[in-house]
Parts: structure tokens; sequence; C-alpha cells
């Protein structure tokens, strides 16, 4: 398990295990797991990121208390993420984004809701998911694009 801040491309890369850090406000953040281990992130304070991908495994992102996760693009190529908070992203939101890529989202709970600014696009040019279980909630002010170039469920 390494879990390093990787001031070469600005991301923070998480490989395996939990991740209780702190992230710095604006931060690109980059989540890859290569072993079957979950990983489970939780915020301590509302968190304000730039762009967030995960790359593979399955990530649980969660409140310590009643914070917010906002950020510019989230990207899900591989892997899977639980929502159970509220998260905002201004751009694009792409479950599936490549070809050849599997991504799962979950947004879980009455009082989670993951809200997209640009676009939500499930299925984009991979394989998306997108589960809304006990009361989670999706929205976009754009569009929501499901199997745009691919398969989305």
């Amino acid at each position: 398990m390494t879990d390093e801040w990787n001031e070469t491309d600005d991301n923070w890369n998480l490989d395996g295990g939990s991740l209780l850090h702190v992230f710095k406000q604006g931060d690109s953040v980059v989540f890859t797991d290569s072993d079957a281990t979950p990983g489970s992130v939780t915020l301590t304070n509302d968190i304000r990121v730039n762009d967030m991908t995960v790359n593979g495994g399955d990530y649980t992102f969660a409140p310590a208390a009643a914070q917010k996760l906002n950020g510019n693009t989230l990207t899900v190529d591989g892997g899977s993420a639980a929502m159970n908070l509220d998260a905002t992203f201004s751009g694009l939101i792409a479950i599936g984004q490549t070809v050849g890529s599997d991504g799962t989202v979950t947004v879980d709970g009455a009082n989670s809701k993951l809200t997209g600014g640009n676009e939500l696009r499930v299925g984009d040019s991979g394989t998306g998911a997108l589960n809304l279980t006990s009361g989670g909630k999706a929205t976009a002010s754009g569009a929501i694009l499901l199997g745009n170039n691919s398969t989305g469920r």
C-alpha cells in the first residue's frame, strides 16, 4: 500500500487501503488501486478539489459530519465510487469515460446527492453505471446522457 502526494503531477495518488489525510483545497485528486482492498475516504471538512478521478479500486466517500465535496470534474474510469455525501461538480461528471473502461458510481442515502453542472455522462465511451439507492439523488444542470458512445446502465 502506497499513499503519497505526487508533487510532479500535483495529484494525490492512493494505492490500496484507506485514505484519512486532509486534502489541500483545490488539489486534483487521483485514486488508483492495484489490490482488492476497498478504500475509504473520510472528509473531516468541506473539500474543494479541482478534478477527481477514480482509475481503479472501490472507494467509499463519506463525511465525518455534514461535509460537502465540491469540484470541477469527476471521472470514474475503473472501479467504483460510493458517494455517501453531498457532492457537487461544476463541470462534467463522466462514469466510464474512455474506451474499454468500466466505472460505477453509487449515491446512497436520503441526504446524499451528486450534482453535475455541465453534463452527467454514464457510459460515455466505456461502460458506466449510476446507482441511486436508499433515497440518493443525481442531477445535472446540463444534459444527462446514458450510453453516449457506449453502454450506460
